[in-house]
């Protein structure tokens, strides 16, 4: 009896589609945040430069350091590296939200808070 090899549309291949699922929906998230930090930054200043350096920073990291934690997560059980990653970007989006809300949110703010870092 010959064994049946999983695609990408049978049941074997739920959690590919799950991973895929988080990383698509933790992507558009952190570049929606990228738009709204930029437009809450030129509220703020009225600086177009500004508005550049914050988006560079944010961007950056990733530029920097993608390569070094791609192999790192390789090497990791994705499902702990996804886990982590999350956690890390949504406490850093969180902190960013309750200051927002508090109304005491500042540029430095969104300057310091990098979540930008991980791929």
């Amino acid at each position: 009896m010959a064994s049946v090899q999983p695609t990408l549309f049978t049941r074997g291949a739920l959690d590919f589609w799950r991973l895929w699922l988080v990383g698509a929906v933790l992507a558009t998230v952190r570049w929606l945040e990228t738009i709204v930090v930029a437009v809450f930054v030129y509220s703020e200043t009225g600086s177009p430069f500004n508005v550049a350096v914050v988006t560079m920073l944010r961007l950056l990291p990733m530029g920097l350091f993608g390569a070094f934690l791609g192999v790192l997560g390789e090497r990791l059980d994705r499902r702990i590296a996804v886990i982590v990653t999350v956690m890390v970007v949504s406490s850093s989006s969180l902190s960013l939200a309750i200051l927002a809300w508090a109304g005491q949110l500042a540029v430095w703010h969104v300057m310091s808070v990098l979540p930008g870092s991980l791929p």
